[in-house]
């Protein structure tokens, strides 16, 4: 009896001890206390946001699979048969009767006015909250509305940029899909990305590198692999993967124990993954890629691609991109509305609700390119004969923590529907 209680008690010192140690070192990577960190709970909240089981799409990147639903801890949403997110249950319907809402092209029935909503994943989280019930019942009380029933497509997702919702836009034109309103919601993925693409040697115009061209090169790493016989290819893509699956369930943990179990072996994936990198870019097979390019620049341009260039360039593109939206949309009898997101970083007087976030190369950026955005919308966009633009850069308080569900971009409900209905009195 004496050794049993011995043994229970080292257990309880052991896991005590642990436990301390799990705490110091979330306490070392966040600047706060694990039982009560926001860093969790915005783990959690933000699980529409990120781009889950992606894969390749010929037209615009990459989109989410086909029928692929969240996980079932979170509230929850289902993709269509083109990969665009609903919220779960939204209008069940299809050719199955399946929770799954809106294949695309989606014909409207008589007396159904349909809403599309364009952007990255701040657009995303916009269509889910207007998915609800209680919010898409408020357009219907506008009085163009009245007796019609209100559907919200949702054609937005986690990171996507411009072209790339040019690109979605017509695409589906292409293939009959009618829409009596476009809203398109952007801004601030086109402001990082082309930044963080240039910082990586990638081209500054395409989709995000940290999405399309990781998932490229393992993808090249995968044929190659097959091609040469050897599996050192597919290692550092299976090393990321785990990697990331234990960074997932680290931010998952009820206890601090459990936090660094997980942690520790995201590091050792994390270990593993550079060092298999380093043994395959030694081979002669990896000399290339065709997910990390820089296109030549025209010679007609007179801004060079640089750091300091891009935010003017990046305006530029955005606004071209939106103007040529505005075109499709009127092709296909809808009306376009363009908004620039709200951001609370260009408030200077946001207060990180984290202290150690992991978004520090965000405010620089928003800074820099967030007043080329403005100005090229009030005073080109704005003037556009088929747009309708609007600048709600500011309008959400940065000091006003309660608006936001993280520290780069995303709102909380609560500024989901303050921006909701500064939208509604556009109609």
């Amino acid at each position: 009896m004496l050794y049993i209680k011995i043994g229970v008690i080292n257990l309880l010192l052991i896991g005590f001890i642990l436990e301390l140690v799990g705490v110091g070192l979330f306490y070392k990577n966040f600047s706060d206390f694990f039982y009560t960190s926001p860093s969790k709970k915005t783990a959690k909240k933000n699980d529409q946001f990120q781009v889950l089981d992606s894969v390749f799409n010929p037209y615009f990147g990459y989109v989410i699979r086909h029928d692929h639903k969240s996980p079932g801890r979170y509230n929850g949403w289902i993709t269509n048969n083109q990969g665009f997110q609903f919220r779960k249950g939204y209008k069940k319907s299809g050719t199955a009767q399946t929770e799954r809402c809106c294949d695309y092209p989606y014909s409207a029935e008589k007396g159904e006015v349909l809403i599309g909503i364009f952007g990255g994943s701040v657009a995303t989280g916009l269509a889910f909250t207007m998915q609800e019930k209680s919010i898409y019942s408020q357009f219907a009380k506008l009085n163009q509305f009245k007796g019609k029933k209100i559907t919200i497509l949702n054609f937005s997702l986690a990171g996507f940029r411009q072209p790339q919702s040019l690109q979605v836009l017509s695409y589906m034109a292409s293939i009959g899909q009618k829409l009596d309103y476009v809203i398109n919601i952007d801004g601030f993925n086109e402001a990082i990305t082309s930044r963080l693409n240039l910082s990586v040697s990638s081209e500054w115009t395409y989709p995000d590198a940290n999405i399309w061209s990781s998932m490229g090169k393992r993808l090249e790493r995968l044929a190659r692999a097959v091609n040469a016989g050897n599996s050192d290819f597919i290692a550092p893509t299976w090393y990321a993967l785990m990697g990331r699956k234990m960074q997932r369930n680290s931010m998952e943990c009820t206890f601090s124990s459990c936090y660094l179990w997980y942690y520790f072996r995201q590091y050792i994936y994390a270990k593993q993954e550079q060092q298999s990198i380093q043994l395959v870019s030694q081979r002669k097979e990896m000399a290339w890629s065709q997910f990390r390019v820089n296109l030549r620049p025209s010679k007609n341009s007179s801004i060079k691609v640089n750091i300091a260039g891009i935010p003017m360039l990046t305006a530029q593109l955005w606004g071209k991109s939106s103007e040529l939206m505005a075109h499709i949309s009127k092709k296909i009898g809808a009306r376009y509305i363009h908004i620039l997101q709200p951001n609370q970083w260009f408030d200077s007087n946001y207060k990180p609700s984290v202290k150690n976030h992991g978004f520090k190369h965000v405010p620089p950026i928003v800074s820099s390119t967030y007043p080329h955005l403005v100005e090229h919308g009030e005073k080109i966009l704005k003037n556009h004969p088929n747009l309708t633009f609007k600048n709600f850069a500011k309008l959400l308080p940065g000091s006003d923590n309660s608006l936001f569900s993280d520290d780069c971009c995303h709102y909380t409900p609560k500024g989901n529907r303050i921006v909701i209905n500064e939208i509604a009195k556009l109609f």
